[in-house]
């Protein structure tokens, strides 16, 4: 159980990666059985799932052997191009990354990336495109950050130039001290000028806040 000074966590970790027919049958139920049925790997604070890219790609392909039904996504950071790209290529329909922007110094001050960059992330953004998979990004946003001109300059460039289906806007909780430390200050468009011009120049994009199905 995760330790806390608090509490106790009310969910137990797992000290092991699962079998691959262990998600096959999970996956396969809920895929069956389920509306608009989706299934992820990753969630935010559980991991870059890509790590875990040779199992995750034998549950892909062993899905679609049994059912076409429904949508398989990640959400990930994208940053670990081979396993992203063994993902790719066993099938997956859509991937959710997460980025807090689109600069790429301004996303190594906050992501920290380790053994990846910035480029790395767009190679796995190019594949995605080039083999017609649905991208979303997980945008972490922050008002007067995330608004500025040059952020929002970056983040319409790499929308267009990747085909970004979708940009789901996440508020980020953050230390407002830490956010200054990190960026610094400067002017802002605001958060509705921000959005209205994200949908003026990218009417192919859906602004929104969480995944949908591809089929």
């Amino acid at each position: 159980m995760q330790e806390a000074e608090c509490c106790p966590s009310p969910q137990r970790r797992i000290t092991s990666a699962p079998k691959v027919e262990e998600v096959v049958e999970i996956a396969i139920a809920h895929l069956h059985q389920a509306e608009d049925a989706i299934v992820s790997f990753g969630q935010g604070c559980e991991g870059e799932p890509s790590l875990q890219a040779d199992l995750i790609a034998r549950v892909i392909r062993e899905i679609r052997a049994k059912t076409a039904r429904g949508t398989i996504n990640i959400n990930t950071n994208a940053g670990y191009y081979i396993g992203m790209a063994k993902i790719m290529a066993a099938g997956i329909d859509s991937l959710r990354v997460s980025m807090i922007s689109a600069v790429p110094e301004n996303y190594a001050k906050y992501h920290r990336p380790c053994n990846y960059s910035f480029a790395d992330v767009e190679k796995s953004l190019e594949l995605a495109q080039k083999l017609g998979i649905k991208v979303a990004l997980n945008l972490l946003f922050y008002p007067g950050f995330n608004d500025r001109v040059t952020e929002t300059e970056a983040l319409v460039e790499l929308v267009k130039k990747y085909g970004v289906k979708q940009i789901q806007i996440r508020n980020l909780n953050i230390d407002p001290t830490l956010m200054t430390q990190l960026y610094g200050s400067g002017e802002s468009l605001g958060v509705i000028a921000f959005l209205q011009t994200l949908k003026a120049n990218l009417p192919d994009t859906e602004i929104g806040s969480y995944s949908k199905t591809v089929k």
